[in-house]
């Protein structure tokens, strides 16, 4: 039976015997079967390795185990699945996005969102995707601009403690502060140590700017390290051994 049905007017009779299908086309129905062989997999629906085409359309044959297991014998079980999945994953990457949350994962999202991919870059050269092709249980599955339900990593950042750090360098950060020399009297300044962790920024009085990297000096301070890049940057106080 067929699981699921690409209609594309690329699909054509070639200029000899067979039928013309384009490479592009058939690189969006492997995706599908991978995905679908994922998704399906713990219902014993078999999905084939081969993909049977004519005029204007390619499809994707399916086995539904005889004894049905979870479904009965008709393709309107495993075509329901996709498109139940495919409708809760789009539901909630656009309630984590719009809610500013993160993302609740399942085992099966990976599989789903390749599905969505593949189903919309169909949709963007002019052609649909049907599941259930020829039976009652017939239906569009609609794909979803990936950008619009993409998710971004969040910036987690971690808690780092420095302890005695010998300081190897203080350098201004903000450009409309005079430099290190001038007038003003808080400076934010990068500070180079000879530590895993190189540099840290903080905010501190122009005199005690001007001396950190006089002589051996050390840092003691917890520094919060960003997950991408950034210099990690001083939260709380800090200290600063002087050596004679």
């Amino acid at each position: 039976m067929k699981l699921l049905e690409l209609r594309d007017e690329a699909i054509r009779l070639g200029q000899s015997e067979g039928v013309c299908l384009p490479f592009s086309t058939c690189r969006q129905v492997e995706k599908i079967q991978v995905a679908a062989k994922r998704v399906l997999a713990d219902y014993k629906v078999s999905i084939s390795d081969s993909l049977s085409a004519t005029q204007a359309a390619a499809w994707l044959p399916a086995n539904i185990p005889e004894s049905g297991g979870l479904l009965s014998t008709n393709v309107g079980d495993p075509a329901a699945i996709l498109r139940r999945l495919h409708g809760d994953f789009v539901q909630r990457c656009r309630h984590a996005k719009n809610s500013g949350r993160a993302l609740i994962s399942t085992p099966l999202d990976a599989a789903i969102s390749r599905l969505n991919e593949a189903v919309w870059n169909v949709q963007q050269k002019n052609g649909i995707v049907v599941l259930a092709p020829g039976s009652a249980f017939e239906e569009n599955l609609i794909g979803v601009d990936p950008e619009e339900i993409r998710m971004t990593k969040p910036d987690v950042s971690r808690l780092e403690h420095i302890r005695l750090a010998l300081i190897t360098g203080c350098r201004e950060v903000a450009f409309h502060q005079g430099g290190i020399l001038g007038g003003c009297d808080e400076v934010d300044v990068i500070v180079s140590l000879q530590n895993v962790i190189p540099e840290v920024r903080l905010t501190t009085t122009r005199p005690e700017a001007q001396t950190m990297y006089r002589g051996r000096n050390r840092l003691s301070c917890e520094v919060n390290v960003p997950a991408r890049r950034g210099i990690p940057l001083v939260v709380g106080g800090f200290e600063v051994s002087r050596e004679d």
